[in-house]
């Protein structure tokens, strides 16, 4: 995948135009590639995820923000993107995306603020099982931080609600790519 890219970014760039945009099989590629990244590539893969997938709703950016949110749950792992680093990336691509249509852009919303949400409640739990009784003494930083990520859970939409309201629209869209395919 990475040899092939570079192929037709050479190309394009001899043409004195700048190299398209990965497409969905490209970025699925990627996103193997980032889960056991070729040694000397960490830098270009990083460079490709974040700068090379378009923003919007095109198949590219569903497989992106698809991975994105699988490692930002643990469900994938990179050795280059933490989960953190991941719902950062996945909350600044849906962000980029609504900002032309936010009404058409709720899905990838509900699908960053559950990752967003889901990620600071495990990082302030591992604070907390890691400092113990301490870390919960009213006035300590880590205290604090519980008491901050808790209505997260809540706020804008539970966060089980989100995972039924994102499980709903995924089986319609299955549904309805099954009812293309046999038409």
């Amino acid at each position: 995948m990475l040899s092939a890219y570079r192929e037709l970014a050479a190309a394009r760039e001899a043409q004195g135009v700048p190299a398209l945009p990965l497409n969905a099989e490209q970025t699925q590629g990627l996103t193997e590639l980032l889960q056991n990244p070729p040694a000397g590539e960490e830098e270009f893969l990083l460079h490709l995820l974040s700068e090379r997938i378009p923003p919007g709703v095109d198949e590219a950016a569903y497989v992106k923000a698809t991975w994105l949110s699988a490692v930002a749950q643990g469900d994938a792992k990179s050795p280059l993107v933490s989960p953190l680093e991941a719902t950062r990336l996945l909350a600044y691509a849906t962000a980029e995306a609504a900002r032309e249509d936010p009404s058409a852009h709720l899905d990838r919303s509900s699908l960053a603020k559950l990752a967003a949400t889901e990620a600071a409640s495990r990082v302030v739990d591992r604070c907390v099982q890691v400092m113990g009784r301490w870390g919960l003494i009213r006035g300590s930083d880590i205290e604090r931080y519980y008491r901050q990520a808790r209505p997260m859970r809540i706020y804008e939409g539970a966060s089980e609600v989100l995972r039924l309201g994102i499980a709903s629209r995924l089986c319609d869209e299955a549904a309805d790519r099954q009812g293309e395919e046999g038409e």
